[in-house]
Formats: structure tokens, sequence, C-alpha cells
């Protein structure tokens, strides 16, 4: 997946084979002689992804984009490009990543954004799909990990044991507010 800040248009380009989008037909018809068909399934199917992505500006869903599908040359993927329109301006880009799909098992989604300055950001999730902000503010990006490691410390017990076991011969509070700092650092960074 590419996305590209285009200033007035947000552009998704996407390579999806057609193991992944759901549709037990696709496959029979991207190799079949039947065109008219393969093109009402391709509508229909990049609609279905264009919806899933979800994508928004500064918490707002982006208008219905302009799409385009089409097999590409192995006939075992779609090629599929997204036009949103969009304004100029500063406000993040997000969208949900990794919506498909496989009976195989989870599907790695590999996000590439260009902003409109800058260089590209890559982006790769694997598992259930997540809503990801494109290059986010610092701030954001410290606070996610301060979270992620707070639920870490709380969610497993043991690591929340192990305080306690360290904490419990200490006398002095000093000693103590250091440990529980690392230890929250260390979740934090793993």
């Amino acid at each position: 997946m590419r996305m590209a800040d285009e200033g007035n248009q947000f552009v998704v380009t996407l390579r999806v084979p057609a193991a992944v989008v759901g549709d037990s037909q696709l496959p029979g018809l991207l190799t079949g002689a039947d065109t008219a068909a393969l093109q009402d399934q391709l509508r229909i199917v990049a609609a279905d992804i264009a919806h899933n992505l979800d994508v928004r500006r500064a918490g707002v869903t982006l208008a219905d984009p302009m799409i385009t599908a089409r097999p590409d040359a192995s006939r075992t993927s779609l090629e599929v490009e997204l036009r949103y329109p969009s304004r100029p301006g500063v406000d993040r880009f997000s969208a949900r990543v990794n919506a498909f799909n496989s009976k195989d098992g989870p599907v790695r989604t590999v996000a590439r954004y260009q902003p409109g300055s800058g260089r590209e950001q890559v982006l790769s999730v694997t598992g259930p799909g997540v809503r990801v902000t494109f290059d986010p503010l610092f701030a954001s990006v410290l606070k996610e990990f301060a979270v992620r490691g707070l639920r870490a410390l709380f969610d497993g017990g043991d690591h929340l044991l192990f305080l306690v076991c360290l904490l419990l011969p200490m006398r002095r509070a000093r000693s103590a507010a250091g440990l529980v700092a690392a230890v929250v650092l260390g979740q934090a960074v793993r």
C-alpha cells in the first residue's frame, strides 16, 4: 500500500492478492474471459476496500474517493487506486490498516506514506485491523508508548508482582520510585 498527500488529493494505491479480499468469485473471474463480470466485481471489491480503509483527516472521514481497479499482470492480485479529495493543510491523515484476513493466518500490510513534505515513512502491521495516524506528532507517539508500557505492566500481573517483591525489602521511597520508573520505562520500550 502506498499513500501520498498531494495537496488537493490524498492518493492510496494498493496491490491486494485476490485470496485475501474475501470474495470467492474473484479468483475465477480474474483468470476467466468474462470481462464485464470481472469489472463489476472489481468495482464492488474496490469500494469495500475503500470503505474498510476509512481514511480520515483530523478525525473526519474523507469524502468517497474516485476508484480505479484492475487485475495485475499475473491476474492473481488487484491493483486499486483511491483518489480522495482533500484540502492542503497540516492536519494528520489516519487510516484503518490490515483489514484483510486469510484462511492461512494473519496478513501483513506494509504501508508506505509520503507526506507533502518530508521523507517516506514505512509501517508494517500484522494482526487485527488498527487505526494508524500517519506522520504523528512527537507528543502523540510518546503518549502511545507510555500507555502501552503501563498496560503491559499492569495487564500481565507478573511484572507488577515482581515489582512488589523488589519493593518490599526497600525502606527508602526514593529507591522505590527509581525502581518503579525503571520498570515502567523498560515496559514502554519493549
